[in-house]
């Protein structure tokens, strides 16, 4: 395949930079700041709901996994990186 290179950018299509570039086409719309994410720009996908990957925050993610996930089986997935556990409270004194 060949492009014949434009005066104004030497590419072909043109540069995004460029004047005569087309406005890129949005795709999805952020569920959290409401904005377009646009063809091209890496995005995250959280049932069926599209963040910028500056917009998904902890908090988001942590409801997400609330509720689809039960705490009970959490801690199950996350014992062997040694960054939760399951225990019994007891007085020892």
């Amino acid at each position: 395949m060949s492009y014949l290179l434009v005066d104004c950018c030497g590419r072909s299509p043109h540069d995004y930079r460029c004047p005569h570039a087309t406005e890129p086409q949005a795709i999805y719309t952020c569920s959290t700041c409401r904005e377009h994410i646009f063809e091209g720009e890496e995005y995250y996908e959280l049932d069926e709901n599209f963040y910028h990957t500056d917009c998904l925050s902890e908090e988001v993610a942590a409801n997400f996994i609330k509720e689809f996930f039960p705490v009970s089986e959490m801690i199950e997935v996350l014992k062997p990186f040694g960054i939760a556990k399951r225990g019994v409270a007891r007085n020892d004194s």
